[in-house]
């Protein structure tokens, strides 16, 4: 413990942190990610087979059936950058949870 009045520590020890645990406090949270749903607007089919070439060339699985697509596990970020790319064409639907809760200190 640090007295501040006499300038002078007792009883003072600093834990052994593992290199798991320093490795962890270091490590960036995962981005939030989720699948998202893509459905076409009428005489837009097209887009869709656009929007899963764009998303298969940034590293994401892309499911189509019919007037549908589906990319799987896309960050919330990434989800922003094609709706604004493809939303005069498309409809897009998502949600996205954090795998544990969060607790915020305030």
């Amino acid at each position: 413990m640090y007295d501040c009045q006499s300038d002078s520590y007792a009883d003072f020890t600093v834990a052994q942190q593992t290199t798991t645990t320093t490795t962890q406090a270091r490590r960036r949270p995962e981005p939030l990610a989720g699948d998202v749903r893509v459905r076409a607007l009428p005489g837009h089919e097209a887009v869709l087979t656009e929007l899963a070439i764009s998303a298969e060339r940034q590293g994401y699985l892309a499911e189509r059936r019919g007037a549908r697509l589906t990319l799987f596990a896309v960050t919330l970020a990434d989800v922003l950058a094609f709706n604004r790319a493809f939303a005069a064409r498309a409809t897009f639907s998502a949600e996205f949870r954090l795998a544990a809760p969060v607790a915020f200190h305030g």
